[in-house]
């Protein structure tokens, strides 16, 4: 996503981070990092923020659509609980209730976001399951 974005952003203050990105194995963490960084923060990583909460509050719009989500759409995983703080703006919500003539509909659709780590739940239930058993 960060490839997309205007080349006006070559002149970012923060002009390494650029090259840190292209040669990292997995941009996504440093992209984080420089956007919610008060410190070291990057308008490109910003910017690139921005426009994946936009696209991810949409594509939840259209899953919610798509399936009649009347009882709320459930988000988990490791960038969503990352990024949570912007999640929890206006700007989130508005990507998700544009929609049209759903829009109303969209307003009283819950989100949800599972902040717990379901793995580790799953494996401890599991565990558990098999203690009553010893």
């Amino acid at each position: 996503m960060i490839d997309v974005l205007p080349s006006t952003f070559v002149n970012d203050p923060a002009a390494t981070v650029a090259a840190l990105i292209a040669s990292a194995a997995d941009p996504s963490v440093l992209i984080m990092h420089h956007a919610l960084d008060s410190e070291n923060q990057s308008k490109l990583c910003e910017s690139t923020i921005d426009m994946f909460v936009s696209v991810l509050a949409s594509e939840a719009a259209n899953l919610a659509v798509k399936v009649l989500a009347t009882g709320g759409v459930y988000m988990a995983g490791g960038v969503v609980t990352h990024m949570l703080a912007r999640l929890q703006k206006a700007a989130f919500m508005q990507s998700f209730k544009r929609k049209g003539r759903l829009s109303e509909l969209m307003a009283q659709i819950p989100l949800h976001v599972i902040v717990s780590v379901p793995g580790l739940t799953g494996a401890a239930a599991y565990g558990l399951a098999n203690l009553k058993g010893l």
